[in-house]
């Protein structure tokens, strides 16, 4: 794409992309979101014009729900040249009150604070406690509908007692209506019509649907009935129930729900480490100490290892290297953790020093 486009054009190739339509043709095609998401970031003034492009034409609460997000995106990294603007926008539409409200729009919204090492330490730490039962559920959904559609259920049921919104909470039963979607749709209709939170994933599967491979979507006839049973509710155009008392289910199963529950919560942590992999390997590797030294377990210390210790090597070895020989030189449990590591990129002779610095003393 040589020439600049105008924010109508960027608008129109924005909803297309969305939507999963095709461009006009291979010549024309680039990524609209992209060039939208860089005009936000570096050139604000240039992305407005596209907001205005695409609330003037008739919206769907899907691609409300979605201007609502890049209003939030633009917010939280220009706030101050853009909050009136945004209050004033969504004031005069007929809709966006609806998804961004006064409050929402709050400067202490956009105000996020740092998490402190201790924090994200802690709570990857906990986050990896749950893998494997995290692990067990993706089982169950791919082999034992049966078995795993309650526990999808009350996943749903549940959410709102963790504060989970529907997009939090919607991927475990995409995942079965797309392998046991004919199996489980008879149930899925009659509890979506007294489940508000069920109804509500099942509209926000709209966009999963509509941008997988073919391969990975729900058939065509169950994915016709789950968008009956949605029955036209969205995130924003209905109330949940003030509480959601749980669905007893089975003691292994609820085991199995409170680590979904822990190991999403904790998913931030994750997450965290790795964006300090591209942004900030010196904090990494503080991190990777803190993690070692607080790893309860060699299952802990083995992930830590095949985790960001991996990474920090396959990305910055040759500059890391030498701490890394003196640390495993001086701590058993970084050596276990490092004797986790696979090779990946690394060159002979970076891959010969990780090697000699496990030595044989992989047991702590």
């Amino acid at each position: 794409m040589n020439r600049e486009l105008t924010p109508k054009e960027l608008a129109e190739a924005y909803l297309r992309q969305l939507h999963g339509e095709d461009s006009a043709s291979a010549a024309e095609s680039f990524d609209a979101v992209d060039i939208w998401e860089d005009l936000i970031c570096d050139e604000p003034e240039k992305a407005w014009p596209v907001f205005l492009e695409l609330l003037a034409l008739p919206r769907d609460d899907d691609t409300l729900e979605d201007i609502k997000s890049w209003l939030e995106f633009l917010l939280r990294r220009h706030y101050d040249a853009f909050h009136e603007q945004v209050k004033e926008l969504v004031r005069g539409h007929d809709q966006l009150p609806r998804f961004l409200p006064d409050e929402a729009l709050e400067k202490e919204q956009f105000e996020e604070e740092e998490a402190t090492d201790e924090e994200i330490v802690d709570s990857y730490l906990e986050h990896n406690r749950y893998i494997k039962q995290r692990i067990r559920i993706d089982q169950l959904i791919a082999d034992d509908p049966d078995r795993a559609l309650p526990l999808v259920l009350e996943i749903i049921h549940r959410g709102q007692n963790y504060n989970f919104e529907s997009y939090d909470l919607f991927s475990p039963l995409w995942d079965l209506l797309r392998r046991h979607g004919e199996a489980i749709i008879d149930r899925i209709e009659r509890e979506a019509l007294s489940s508000v939170m069920l109804r509500r994933c099942l509209w926000e599967m709209k966009l999963s649907q509509e941008n997988a491979p073919p391969q990975f979507r729900i058939a065509e006839e169950v994915w016709r009935r789950v968008k009956h049973a949605a029955g036209g509710t969205t995130d924003y155009n209905s109330a949940l129930p003030s509480e959601a008392p749980p669905n007893p289910l089975p003691e292994e199963d609820e085991k199995l729900l409170a680590s979904w529950f822990a190991y999403e919560q904790t998913d931030w942590a994750y997450s965290a480490v790795c964006d300090l992999t591209y942004d900030d390997p010196n904090h990494l590797w503080t991190i990777i100490k803190a993690l070692v030294a607080a790893a309860p377990d060699e299952n802990a210390l083995s992930h830590i290892g095949a985790g960001p210790l991996e990474d920090l090597l396959s990305r910055y070895g040759e500059r890391f290297i030498e701490l890394i020989e003196q640390q495993a030189a001086v701590d058993a449990k970084f050596r276990f953790s490092l004797a986790g590591v696979w090779r990946r990129t690394m060159s002979d002779e970076l891959w010969q020093r990780v090697t000699i610095a496990v030595g044989d003393r992989d047991r702590y």
